[in-house]
């Protein structure tokens, strides 16, 4: 069973050994300062979720919501963020999508290539640039991991279920002449469930199409590794954005991604030079009366990052970055945005009990003009008790869509996003506390107290179109959620998290459980459309239990937030709800073979993330898996 790692799960030093990679500088969670979680690739397979964000979905403190079930979309925030304020990467590349922040979590990369998952909370800003306000989730996949690999595998996933649901894999690694080979394929598709009551052949149908190939050669000490990837998404996504009564929307989601690494060992540090190319071509029909929106964005990246070790005591690391994003769009325009960062980072470490994390970066944009991000990470480590205290500053310009939506539309109805050329970029403060216990063997339990004060947030808010400047497309005295800055939000939250690990004769337990309470202070006047949708409350937990050739896993979530209903379109988003999911699987030849059956949404509750994106209720589903 591959199963769930907590990097933090214990404070020794001879058992705080996995190395994270998201600090730009090579070091234990325990010397960061700062609460990180790290999770094995392999939980894709032990428990009962289908795609990367229905995994962070049942993650402590990672708030998604979705728009529907099996990845269609979900919109990924931590400590109280917008889903736009969450910077996700791949091998630490950023990928978050210049057309909008919904697409952050649209994943280019097969399961097969999936080594672990960096779950960073807080700002990081400091090392990876805008975006990086409420946190950091770091996909790391084995060809672009650091090290080589000699070893051979192989994994086949076939199953299917109600619906005409058909949820494929097939991937794996194998050492060649020319470099070590990593390559997969993932099919998520079904005709869907009838969910909406006033037409029952509009389903929540879903095509999901992702893969990836990667090859890594090493040379001595140089390495060099390139990856190419697509990901296809074709789906039903009426309501996803808006309420309005003429929304009838079908959306079709094409990516390319490429990245290649060029690494140099030295003999005190390490340089990596990387690059990266997307594409993103979006097709949005909003109904089939009009014509599609097409949206195509580039974006190409580059990153120098050398790190240097001074001494055991102290480590440097510097680095430059700069991004190109483009858009060509048939109601937002052409429009084009250049980026430029400048970083450096230091861990020090006095004692053998404090180390100290600080780091600065300047970013050049030519919307938001030169900005600077400091931080700072302390921690305190008395075993077997680590004290962390972690302050840092974040910025988030608008994307295209927050700028532009709309603006090209002949004929806008009410209702609908509209966008704000004249948006200033957010900027945050945020400060946290916290404190790892690890008293019991097996058994980890870290709580943090945080604080994030954000100016000029960007959220959509109502706003009668008399009001608007350039309302030539509007109707006369009618109301739109425009795209604007919000003066001030204040977030104040507690974090828990507690995580048992044990293995007891033929009995192993995978438990970790998440607690979240945020307090949100929101000054501004009227309704938004995100900030008002924050938890105040968020609970998760699931368990992974194996008793000779059985196992049972069982996720749970429970969100509490502000109710809101939509009359015209007779939605309600309930004020709270649990929901469950369950998987079995009896594992045989040596855990080469298994075979599972799933129940998604055990409870059959009827239930919604985003005011009337009805998420799928219970779906049976089984199927074998290979292990090779």
């Amino acid at each position: 069973m591959g199963g769930l790692i907590l990097a933090v799960q214990a404070q020794s030093p001879d058992v705080d050994t996995v190395m994270i990679s998201s600090q730009r500088i090579p070091q234990t969670v325990s010397e960061s300062g700062r609460d990180i979680l790290v999770i094995d690739g392999d939980m894709l397979q032990d428990l009962p979720v289908n795609s990367i964000d229905e995994l962070l979905r049942y993650l402590p403190g990672v708030n998604v919501q979705s728009r529907g079930g099996f990845g269609s979309q979900g919109d990924i925030s931590m400590r109280g963020s917008t889903f736009a304020q969450v910077l996700m990467l791949v091998d630490g590349v950023r990928i978050n999508d210049p057309l909008t922040g919904h697409f952050n979590n649209y994943l280019p990369i097969s399961p097969a290539e999936i080594s672990r998952i960096e779950v960073v909370y807080g700002p990081s800003a400091a090392l990876y640039g805008p975006d990086a306000v409420g946190g950091v989730i770091n996909i790391i996949t084995h060809n672009f991991e650091g090290k080589e690999r000699t070893d051979a595998f192989g994994t086949a996933q076939l199953g299917g279920g109600q619906f005409g649901l058909l949820n494929t894999q097939i991937g794996g690694g194998v050492p060649t002449k020319i470099g070590y080979l990593n390559a997969g394929v993932q099919f998520n598709r079904a005709t869907g469930q009838s969910i909406f009551p006033d037409s029952a052949e509009i389903k929540n149908d879903f095509n999901i199409r992702t893969a990836s190939i990667s090859l890594r050669k090493d040379l001595g000490d140089y390495s060099f590794s390139i990856r190419a990837a697509s990901d296809f998404r074709l789906f039903n996504a009426r309501y996803y954005y808006t309420t309005s009564t003429f929304d009838y929307s079908r959306e079709q989601v094409n990516q390319f991604w490429t990245q290649g690494r060029i690494a140099k060992k030295w003999a005190d540090g390490l340089t990596t030079l990387d690059l990266a190319y997307k594409q993103t071509k979006d097709s949005f029909l909003f109904n089939p009366d009009f014509p599609a929106n097409l949206h195509t964005t580039r974006f190409g990246f580059a990153q120098l990052n050398h790190q240097h070790n001074i001494s055991s005591q102290l480590k440097i690391a510097a680095g430059f970055q700069a991004d190109l994003r483009d858009i060509v769009s048939s109601d937002r325009g052409e429009h084009s945005n250049v980026h430029f960062g400048l970083y450096a980072t230091s861990l020090w470490s006095p004692t053998q009990a404090l180390t100290i994390n600080g780091s600065l970066r300047l970013d050049q944009d030519n919307n938001y003009g030169l900005e600077v991000s400091p931080q700072i990470g302390i921690s305190y480590r008395l075993q077997p008790v680590t004290l962390r205290l972690l302050g840092g500053r974040g910025i988030r310009a608008a994307d295209f869509t927050e700028r532009f939506i709309a603006s090209e539309t002949p004929i806008l109805s009410p209702g609908r996003n509209l966008g704000n050329p004249d948006l200033e970029a957010e900027r945050a403060w945020s400060v946290e506390g916290g404190i790892d216990l690890n008293f019991v063997e097996g058994l980890k339990i870290s709580s943090t107290v945080f604080y994030r004060y954000d100016n000029n947030l960007i959220d959509y808010g109502l706003v009668n179109s008399n009001d608007i400047p350039n309302n030539g497309n509007l109707q006369e005295n009618a109301e739109y959620l425009l795209a604007q800055n919000l003066l001030a939000v204040e977030s104040l939250g507690l974090e828990t998290q507690a995580h048992y690990k044990k293995v007891l004769g033929d009995v192993q337990l995978d438990i970790l459980l998440g607690n979240q309470l945020i307090q949100t202070v929101n000054p501004t006047a009227g309704a938004t459309k995100y900030v008002s949708n924050r938890p105040r409350f968020l609970f998760s937990g699931q368990i992974i239990g194996r008793y000779k050739l059985l196992s049972l896993s069982i996720q749970h979530l429970t969100k509490i937030r502000e109710g809101a209903t939509a009359d015209v379109i007779g939605a309600e988003l309930q004020d709270q709800y649990s929901v469950w999911n369950g998987k079995v699987q009896v594992h045989l030849l040596n855990d080469k073979l298994s075979l599972y059956g799933q129940v998604y949404n055990l409870g059959n509750l009827a239930y919604q993330d985003i005011l009337g994106a009805v998420l799928p209720q219970r779906w049976l589903l089984g199927g074998i898996m290979l292990n090779l």
